[in-house]
């Protein structure tokens, strides 16, 4: 009796949309191909934020969402919010060398180029088979 009970006010909570709001494979198309695929950057940015709205995530997604999150704003050349996002996906994953080398991209953008330096060395200790933060770190030199 006590489950029945259990299970009847999880489908109110459920059907009152206390909760999340579900996050479907179009947004993670959206947040993670968009940077990929040539979609605006504000689609991508709207897919990823559905996401990270959506909660339930692990630590692992919610990094990746914000890493791509941070792209988008690159490419939008909102810097500021770029950083911001890359500084909370490195906080979820301290081991993203995306979200470093996002991050670097944008510091790269505004001039300051040892904190990019920084950034793409990290990028590479994380991901040393990615050649693009050596590629962009080289661009300082």
């Amino acid at each position: 009796m006590i489950f029945v009970g259990i299970m009847i006010a999880a489908g109110a909570l459920f059907a009152a949309g206390i909760g999340s709001t579900p996050v479907h494979a179009d947004d993670w198309f959206d947040c993670k191909y968009g940077i990929e695929e040539g979609l605006l950057p504000d689609e991508g940015i709207e897919g990823c934020t559905r996401i990270l709205k959506g909660g339930f995530q692990n630590e692992k997604n919610t990094a990746i969402a914000f890493g791509y999150r941070c792209g988008h704003y690159v490419n939008k050349e909102e810097y500021d919010k770029a950083i911001r996002d890359c500084d909370t996906a490195i906080e979820f994953d301290r081991t993203s060398g995306f979200a470093y080398n996002w991050r670097g991209i944008a510091y790269h953008r505004t001039k300051r180029y040892d904190a990019a330096f920084s950034d793409y060395d990290n990028a590479i200790r994380y991901s040393p088979n990615d050649g693009v933060p050596y590629s962009n770190r080289a661009g300082i030199l």
